[in-house]
């Protein structure tokens, strides 16, 4: 079947082998080296981490009702669970990479998607214009 044929060789973009710059590396003709290795970490091309405030995760308030907790950061990505209005989630110091327009209450924003926490511990993506620093 020409679909599964290369399937075994392919990956998602976004979760792309680096090799660990740690790991010595090897010639072919050579013994390998007897010291021991860790495995190759995993880089993610979707998301980048905002450092100050990881040690910290922030407190952001729900300002659109309903706002949709998703799997991955973007529109398509299955959803976690439903957000209520005024509802408390947890910054946990990961946005994407890229910024993305979508219009919340006749209202056009252009922001990031933010990686949170929720209450009962629920771990997903909220689109940034739907959360603020305060509530109202």
């Amino acid at each position: 079947c020409a679909t599964t044929a290369n399937s075994d060789k392919m990956q998602r973009i976004d979760n792309v082998q680096q090799p660990n710059p740690a790991q010595p590396q090897t010639d072919n003709n050579t013994t390998p080296p007897t010291t021991t290795t860790t495995p190759p970490t995993t880089t993610r091309r979707d998301t980048i981490v905002q450092t100050q405030y990881v040690q910290r995760p922030t407190a952001l308030f729900i300002w659109a009702d309903g706002l949709k907790v998703r799997a991955e950061p973007y529109l398509t990505s299955l959803i976690v669970t439903t957000l209520p209005l005024n509802g408390q989630v947890s910054f946990q110091g990961e946005t994407s990479s890229f910024k993305q327009k979508i219009t919340l209450d006749g209202i056009e924003y252009d922001e990031r998607w933010l990686k949170i926490k929720t209450a009962d511990g629920k771990v997903g993506w909220v689109y940034g214009g739907g959360v603020r620093l305060y509530q109202k």
